[in-house]
Order: C-alpha cells, then sequence, then structure tokens
C-alpha cells in the first residue's frame, strides 16, 4: 500500500490506477514510473495463469533460462523477470547471475559468472509485476544462461511465470539434478546505456562520480534512482557501488 490509501496497490491497479510499466506499483509512488528501455530480448509473461516455475521451497529450486545474442553482441543493462513471492521469509529475496554457455548448448559453465544483481519478487498473483535487475555486461554473439535462485532457498518461496516465447527453461533441486527443459519464463533482456559508472558522463570513472551520486541520493533527485526501479533507497546505493569498483571498459 505504497499510497497509504488502505487499499492493496494492486487492487488499486487492477481498479484502473495508472502502473505504466507494469512493476506492479502505482506510477504515483515512483520517482520515474517509466523509465525508456530498449528491449533486446521480450519473452513476455503469461502472468494470469498462477502455475509458473517454482522459486526456493520446498526443494530450493533455482530456475534456468537460455537466449542467444546474435550476430554484432548486445550491451545489456538489466535483466527483467516477472513473478510472484508466496514466503517472503527474511526478506532476502533472491539473485541473477548471468552465465555463458558450456559450450554444449544446453547447460551454462557456472563457473564463470558474468554479472549479477539482486531482486526482491512483488506478491500479486495475477497481474504482471516486471521487477528489472540491473546486469550489466557486454555479450558477444553465443549462447547464455540466466540463473535465477533465493538467497535463504530453504524458507523462501516464490514463482516465476512462464512466458509466450524464447529457449525452454530448466529447474535444479536441492538434489542437483536438473529437471527436463520445459516452458520458457518471463524475461526480458534490456539494452545498457554505455557506462553506469561514470556516473556524471564527463568520460572518466572516478572519485567525482562518487560524490556526484552521493549528492544525488541525500537530496532524492531522479538520477538517484539508479536501478530505475521507482524508488529510492538503499539499493540504488548498492547497485551503484557494485558498478562503480566494476568500472568501465
Amino acid at each position: 500500500d505504497c499510497n497509504a490509501n488502505g487499499i492493496a496497490d494492486s487492487i488499486d491497479i487492477a481498479g484502473g490506477v495508472p502502473d505504466c510499466d507494469n512493476n506492479g506499483v502505482p506510477d504515483s509512488c515512483q520517482v520515474n514510473p517509466c523509465p525508456a528501455r530498449t528491449l533486446l530480448l521480450d519473452q513476455g509473461s503469461n502472468a494470469a495463469n498462477s502455475n509458473g516455475r517454482a522459486l526456493g521451497v520446498p526443494s530450493e529450486w533455482q530456475i534456468f533460462q537460455p537466449f542467444d545474442v546474435p550476430a554484432g553482441g548486445w550491451n545489456v543493462g538489466e535483466i527483467a523477470i516477472d513473478g510472484f513471492t508466496t514466503n517472503y521469509a527474511d526478506g532476502s529475496g533472491g539473485t541473477v547471475r548471468l552465465f555463458p554457455d558450456n559450450g554444449m548448448g544446453t547447460r551454462p559453465d557456472e563457473t564463470m559468472s558474468l554479472a549479477s544483481g539482486m531482486f526482491n519478487l512483488r506478491f500479486n498473483t495475477n497481474f504482471e509485476n516486471w521487477v528489472y535487475v540491473p546486469i550489466v555486461a557486454e555479450l558477444e554473439e553465443g549462447r547464455y544462461w540466466v540463473r535465477i535462485e533465493a538467497n535463504n532457498p530453504a524458507v523462501y518461496g516464490g514463482s516465476i511465470n512462464t512466458g509466450f516465447s524464447g529457449l525452454q527453461s530448466l529447474s535444479r533441486g536441492s538434489s542437483g539434478n536438473f529437471t527436463n527443459p520445459a516452458s520458457p519464463i518471463a524475461l526480458r533482456v534490456v539494452e545498457g546505456t554505455g557506462c553506469t559508472a561514470d556516473f556524471n558522463g564527463d568520460g572518466f570513472v572516478n572519485s567525482q562520480d562518487f560524490f556526484d551520486f552521493l549528492g544525488a541520493f541525500f537530496s532524492s533527485t531522479p538520477e538517484a534512482d539508479f536501478n530505475n526501479d521507482g524508488f529510492i533507497n538503499s539499493q540504488d546505493f548498492f547497485d551503484f557501488l557494485g558498478s562503480f569498483f566494476a568500472g568501465c571498459e
């Protein structure tokens, strides 16, 4: 209930309150509700069907979604997933990790994490609630894998919606065995906007970027919403730090 009107956000939105980016939060509660995004891949979300892919309990489920990058490569800035939380547990949410293929086309190379970011899904089970996770990577042509996992998988419970298109996904539980390929999940790959660590856009990554971000953060100016989730909070600070220390090529 972000606007404290005594009505759950999901009910507000179902009743016609604007949610232009379909993230489950009314636009009036967000600093920048509709950032311009270029989708490199959009597998869609079958949100009306709540029978998605289990995440976390009961078997510490992880979800794996492959995708192919065409010739010329992609500059990735975010990966979005759609689903819902069933047991919030300790609030630690989950992590999205990006891996290259292992060369066989059927499994990721989990020894080589290319990028990662944390997320928390919302609770509505029948509407789109896209969550955008900062994942910055330059990808050459080839196959890559997204792994989605709960940070406390023994207690967290959630579900990732199925998509309408894309390669088949896999799951893996506490046994360590992969399931048979099944429907693709609700996944988007968003084009990056260049070097996010260069916060002030002067062509250099240095202490001035850090101080400029701090100034924006403590002033709550729109650009401080570093992860474009519509809110300015500690997650923006941590996401900026991760980008800042990663630097730019």
